[in-house]
């Protein structure tokens, strides 16, 4: 399955944050992520479908795969960037809730999603 695009993202919510003194700033992104035996692979959740560069922290508020939520965890894909060597958070993937391995998910995938915007 190849990756998702903006197209099977729904955003909730989104705000940005200032931490004291304005020395960084944070983007939040709450949507829910259309899923077809996707997420699992690297690069299928990337952090552009949220309009970021760069993710901090996700938080999977659940799975909707039959009408039910279900938890799925979920983790940040991590990419070496070639000439700087700074490891970057670009994207999330979805891991099996009774193994905890990369695994792929069908259904409705609710995030909360920290990072810093494009």
């Amino acid at each position: 399955m190849s990756a998702i695009t903006s197209a099977n993202v729904t955003m909730l919510k989104s705000w940005e944050g200032i931490s004291k003194g304005n020395k960084t700033s944070r983007s939040y992104r709450r949507a829910q992520v259309t899923l077809s035996a996707q997420g699992g692979t690297s690069g299928d959740i990337p952090a552009s479908v949220f309009n970021l560069v760069d993710i901090y922290e996700v938080d999977a508020y659940g799975l909707n795969a039959t009408g039910t939520w279900s938890s799925v965890p979920v983790v940040l894909d991590q990419t070496t960037n070639g000439t700087t060597g700074a490891v970057l958070n670009t994207g999330i993937l979805t891991c099996s809730p009774s193994t905890g391995a990369l695994a792929n998910a069908t259904g409705i995938l609710e995030v909360l999603v920290t990072g810093r915007s494009i």
